[in-house]
């Protein structure tokens, strides 16, 4: 048998076994305000079944960038069944006026899931979907039961243009720097709580020990606000969704980062955030407050609102 016959034949023997799921979908929209006059708003709709997919775009800027704003696009396409789900994804921001930053990524990531019953998988991969996308505090409520758990892996590239010899309207030019995340993730249920951690490692090419480089200005970290300081080397993001009380989730979330500098020094960071997601069955609300604190530089203070639309025809 040919390989690209076997291929299909793979592709068919799996979509046959996977669950049918009715079409949805699912638009979200969330505004952030915070020190330094900052301002973010993202945006995605994720629609499709089994098989769907999620556009999504993501903007900010603050005095930090000199007012200059950084529009990010991307797309992702995932697919899902009981046990297990596959998703590819990438974007780009591109170069602003008045600036040189620019990026481009892609990724992937697969999840593989475990419960007594397949619909708290589903739900888990809904959690874990929506804490590694443009909307972290959009997850779903947990599912009831004991027990449920999911692992999963991934990894991305991003290609960034960064600033040199100053930020935003004082740059004079850029540096090509390459960034690989290397991510590997978990999530759990337990009666009607849910819990996750989510690590990524980065690593680096180009020339970071150049005094003019500039921090990247748009970085996707779990659980980290846009606007950080330095490049990512290791991060570390605990969630703890608690479903005690009807239509109401309330939940806590720590990324603790550290990051290399121009002179290659590590300058750790913490994330502190605290929110609330209310679910009215086909409207559902966020609302959070952040405190991002990191050494060297001043604590941050970030409170964000959001909106979601269920839709199933």
């Amino acid at each position: 048998m040919k390989p690209r016959y076997f291929a299909v034949l793979i592709i068919a023997m799996i979509l046959e076994a996977a669950p049918a799921r009715a079409f949805y979908i699912n638009p979200d929209i969330s505004q952030t305000m915070g020190s330094h006059s900052y301002e973010g708003t993202d945006a995605s709709v994720d629609f499709g079944g089994a098989f769907h997919v999620t556009p999504s775009y993501y903007d900010y800027h603050s005095d930090l960038t000199g007012d200059v704003g950084y529009k990010t696009y991307a797309i992702r396409a995932a697919y899902d069944t009981a046990n297990f789900g596959l998703s590819i994804h990438g974007g780009a921001t591109p170069q602003s006026d008045g600036d040189h930053y620019s990026n481009r990524f892609f990724g992937i990531h697969g999840v593989l899931g475990f419960s007594p019953g397949s619909g708290k998988v589903r739900r888990l991969q809904q959690f874990h979907d929506a804490s590694a996308s443009w909307q972290p505090w959009g997850w779903t409520p947990p599912p009831a039961g004991l027990s449920g758990f999911l692992v999963g892996a991934g990894a991305s590239y991003w290609d960034h243009s960064a600033d040199v010899s100053g930020f935003g309207p004082q740059s004079t030019g850029s540096e090509p720097i390459g960034q690989t995340n290397f991510r590997a993730d978990a999530a759990a249920a337990f009666f009607d709580n849910l819990l996750s951690v989510d690590l990524t490692k980065s690593v680096y090419s180009g020339n970071l020990a150049d005094p003019r480089l500039q921090p990247l200005a748009v970085e996707i970290l779990p659980g980290v606000n846009q606007e950080i300081q330095g490049f990512p080397d290791f991060s570390a993001n605990f969630k703890l969704s608690m479903g005690m009380i009807p239509y109401v989730t309330p939940y806590l979330d720590y990324a603790h980062t550290t990051f290399l500098s121009a002179a290659a020094q590590e300058r750790p960071s913490g994330a502190y955030t605290a929110g609330c997601n209310v679910n009215l069955m086909m409207l559902s609300f966020r609302a959070y407050y952040e405190r991002y604190t990191q050494i060297g530089e001043p604590d941050q203070n970030f409170v964000g609102l959001g909106a979601s639309l269920n839709f199933q025809p």
